[in-house]
């Protein structure tokens, strides 16, 4: 998830189901990142899909400052992560973007992320919310 320090822990016996504990994706996220994310700046929400201000809205941002703004702004980009997460064998919902295939057409790498369409139809979502997948 974006943290070279992070130590890789492969999976080398198989798991049963429940061993495996159910997350979502707002576990993934540090809480002040969560907290930025769902109180947006009012300019954000009350722009209506389609309007001049939605077509400008990179202008918007850029000319509207405020610790709250740019706490917010920090958010969007952040690749911190909820260190108790990593090494532990968990489930989530997600969608796949395919990275690589072997010889005979099989993701090898892809990532997961929390809705259909990111990365490819949509801007990304936060670096700490894409899971990067590698499997042989």
């Amino acid at each position: 998830m974006g943290d070279s320090n992070t130590q890789k822990t492969p999976v080398s016996t198989p798991l049963s189901a429940s061993e495996f504990r159910t997350i979502q994706w707002a576990d993934l996220m540090p809480k002040e990142d969560l907290e930025a994310l769902l109180n947006p700046p009012g300019y954000v929400t009350d722009i209506e899909d389609g309007s001049f201000e939605d077509q400008i809205s990179n202008q918007i941002r850029n000319t509207i400052t405020g610790a709250n703004d740019d706490r917010y702004y920090q958010a969007l980009t952040s690749s911190r992560i909820v260190r108790e997460m990593d090494g532990q064998a968990i489930r989530i919902p997600g969608f796949i973007v395919p990275l690589e295939f072997d010889d005979g057409q099989t993701i090898t790498q892809f990532f997961l992320v929390p809705f259909f369409g990111a990365c490819v139809h949509v801007p990304p979502p936060p670096p700490n919310q894409i899971i990067f997948v590698h499997y042989l």
